[in-house]
């Protein structure tokens, strides 16, 4: 019998230790910091009261940033590091339908992309017009009031001029 509760006694002491040291653990544990800070970074920002019309039915990714009078349709894919800012209050930008944004793309401006589209990664565009269709390869440059018409393909590094129109179906 005395075995018993000795034994006993020893679970119970052992028992008790663990629930002690867990309890420390998760005070510990509920008083640190997170390991990394959370995100302030914003997808979606206005500028003087206007913000972006993003439909539910797309990808935009967590570092991605669209500000300003741009409308994005459904289907579209904005992707990492991407940046679109568009200042004119009155005027708006648009990205069409199953449109894609690659990563660290540069948008400024009252570009309107039509459907279909795909943007290369590390692309800039500025006030620009793209039409359905139409493939733009990684690192390419479109000036001001460039057109790039339906169908047409720009091959990886290509600058387009301001005011040029890249004619359909061609490859540049």
């Amino acid at each position: 019998m005395a075995q018993a509760n000795w034994f006993l006694w020893n679970v119970g002491a052992c028992l008790k230790d663990v629930a002690n040291g867990m309890t420390m653990k998760a005070h510990k544990m509920a008083n640190l910091r997170h390991p990394r800070p959370p995100l302030r970074h914003q997808k979606f920002r206005g500028y003087k009261n206007v913000f972006p019309a993003v439909d539910h039915h797309t990808f935009v990714a967590e570092t991605a940033s669209v500000c300003g009078n741009i409308n994005v349709a459904a289907g579209a894919s904005i992707f990492y590091n991407s940046t679109w800012r568009n200042y004119h209050t009155e005027k708006g930008a648009s990205l069409g339908a199953n449109s894609t944004i690659l990563e660290r793309c540069s948008i400024l401006g009252r570009c309107h992309i039509g459907a279909n589209v795909v943007i290369g990664p590390g692309t800039t565009l500025d006030c620009c017009e793209v039409h359905d269709g139409v493939v733009i390869g990684a690192g390419c440059t479109i000036a001001l009031g460039a057109v790039l018409e339906t169908g047409c393909i720009l091959a990886p590094g290509t600058v387009v001029d301001s005011d040029v129109r890249v004619p359909a179906g061609e490859l540049w």
